[in-house]
């Protein structure tokens, strides 16, 4: 039977970003495509009616948001929350259920993984959903209401492959959303599987088991990006390129398509060597986003990351031959570092040869190893919530208090992006006005949320 679903994210502010496992407000003027969205919309039936709603890139009000479900009329909600303004999204959803008790309220978001939250949305909600990818979205009703679909979705790292549709790309479109690295406006994100096969304990995805979609379903939906006259691809797994061979697949078809579609992504240094780069420059590759994280490379095998200092300069290395840009994801305040560690990380960052620097700060954040250590440390107590990556609401460390570690951030960014020499060398690269017109916006952001913490 025919069903109408709506994607719905929350009032709020327009730069948050609501994810499954990690949400945060961002650090420039970028907002990523909503991904448990885009996500869900790879499940829904064919012969259903959809629609999205995005109050907070759009800026709705409440009662915006309430007149549009009542003339939308949907079966089914599907609903993100964050931690970063839990209060205000559990509102939210309390108000949906007062005045439309009749539709189904599904929902998703960071914190549900942890059992204290996933019981106090289950009180309003009529189910929460982990990994949309293994969702059975037909039989909505029928499913077990209680946390162990929770933990069912944890701990196994060998990928499951699942059946999907392609994305509704067209609900995403025309909102201001951008992915930082694009160097077309017009771009779709393409997530090849849910979870990371990795399991870097401060991050939330350590936990969590890889569902990956059938090669032909994504090979169908980057046939349906091209024909829809999209110019580049943001493939927004956690770590792209695992599998291995299934990911090789994919880059030779693309280039034996010739679908001359530009693209940039996550992956892991250790899992791909030279020849491997060379198939993703050749299939339209230009700038990779690696997790480097600290200086200290000795404290994170402590943490579960284990790639060398070596390897990680060799990948940077052989990007920069073939003209592949890097970007290095790093973390600040990881706990065990003091501010000495951190100036050594903010050095490293600035002296390894990366293109692009991003700079996060160490959270408690729900599923991570980390959050249980700060909070036998006593730094915050287990319904602590509200703290974001990007530096705007931390709770600091055992060795760095909050302030001093805003404080820190800022520093990096300014350390980073300020040389006249590298001002100089990022304008040179340019190829467009129009990829002149993201990279003026996302450096403005930059900037300016970094000047917000000194």
């Amino acid at each position: 039977m025919s069903k109408t679903i709506l994607l719905l994210n929350p009032p709020g502010p327009k730069r948050l970003y609501r994810d499954t496992s990690c949400d945060t407000l961002s650090k420039a003027n970028y907002v990523w495509k909503p991904k448990g969205h885009i996500l869900f919309s790879t499940i829904i039936p064919a012969d259903w009616e959809y629609n999205f709603i995005d109050a907070s890139i759009d800026s709705l009000s409440p009662e915006q948001v309430y007149d549009a479900i009542a003339k939308n009329k949907p079966n089914i909600i599907v609903m993100a929350m964050s931690s970063v303004i839990w209060d205000q999204d559990l509102a939210f959803l309390k108000e949906i259920k007062n005045m439309f008790p009749d539709i189904y309220c599904i929902v998703f978001g960071s914190l549900l993984i942890d059992k204290l939250f996933f019981d106090i949305v289950m009180q309003y909600a009529d189910e929460v959903v982990y990994d949309p990818l293994t969702y059975d979205l037909r039989n909505y009703n029928s499913h077990d209401k209680n946390f162990e679909m929770i933990k069912k979705a944890q701990g196994n790292k060998k990928p499951t492959f699942v059946k999907s549709f392609s994305p509704k790309h067209e609900l995403f479109d025309g909102k201001g959303y951008r992915w930082p690295f694009v160097k077309h406006f017009k771009y779709a994100p393409v997530y090849t599987q849910f979870g990371c096969p990795y399991s870097c304990s401060y991050c939330p995805q350590s936990l969590t088991s890889v569902t990956v979609r059938y090669e032909d379903d994504v090979k169908n939906e980057i046939k349906n990006i091209y024909d829809a006259g999209y110019k580049e691809i943001h493939f927004g797994d956690e770590t792209f390129g695992s599998p291995k061979d299934y990911v090789k697949k994919l880059l030779n078809w693309m280039i034996k398509e010739n679908f001359n579609l530009s693209w940039s992504g996550y992956t892991y240094p250790g899992l791909i060597e030279k020849k491997f780069l060379e198939v993703m420059k050749l299939s339209g590759c230009h700038t990779l986003v690696i997790g480097i994280d600290s200086a200290d490379f000795n404290l994170l095998k402590e943490y579960g990351r284990n790639v060398k200092k070596e390897r990680t300069f060799q990948f940077i290395s052989d990007c920069h031959e073939l003209n592949i840009d890097v970007c290095g994801d790093f973390i600040l305040g990881l706990e065990g570092e003091d501010e000495r560690a951190v100036l050594k990380t903010i050095d490293f960052a600035v002296s390894c040869g990366v293109d692009y620097a991003s700079f996060n700060v160490a959270q408690p954040l729900a599923g991570s190893i980390l959050r249980d250590k700060i909070i036998k440390a006593g730094i915050i107590d287990e319904k602590s919530i509200g703290h974001d990556t990007a530096g705007f609401n931390m709770p600091g460390s055992s060795m760095i208090n909050s302030k001093h570690l805003k404080e820190l951030h800022s520093l990096a960014v300014r350390r980073f992006y300020l040389r006249p020499k590298y001002i100089i060398k990022r304008l040179s690269k340019i190829r467009s006005i129009e990829e002149f017109a993201l990279r003026s916006i996302e450096g403005l952001g930059v900037l300016k949320n970094a000047m917000l913490t000194i």
